[in-house]
């Protein structure tokens, strides 16, 4: 579990994708490379390992919960291969697109036409 890099919320990671996205990290990063370096440490910041207890629950540390303003309502958004944990309040402000029509249309017309053969 970590704070989103963009959005004030949660991303908490199966472990095995956490480990695949690090895996590109090395791949892709020299590590002799000031910027890079700074990204990576920046990004693996205030990171915990979470685990359910035996009901399935997981306990968000306090610190997290102070960090992206947990109070009462919470919610769960999967995001392809994160879960997004968000307080209900900012949610709703966050997913508010008044031209949502518009946009799905530029992003998955603009997806569909990359596929090869289309």
């Amino acid at each position: 579990m970590k704070k989103d890099i963009f959005e004030n919320c949660l991303v908490l990671y199966l472990e095995e994708e956490w480990h695949r996205q690090n895996e590109f990290f090395r791949k892709c990063f020299s590590g002799y490379n000031r910027k890079e370096n700074r990204f990576v440490r920046a990004f693996n910041k205030e990171v915990e390992m979470v685990t359910t207890d035996s009901a399935g629950r997981i306990l968000i540390p306090l610190r997290f919960q102070v960090m992206v303003g947990l109070e009462k309502e919470v919610v769960l958004a999967g995001q392809l291969d994160k879960i997004e944990i968000w307080s209900k309040e900012q949610y709703e402000q966050a997913t508010t697109l008044d031209d949502f029509s518009e946009f799905a249309e530029k992003i998955l017309g603009d997806a569909y036409r990359g596929k090869e053969g289309l």
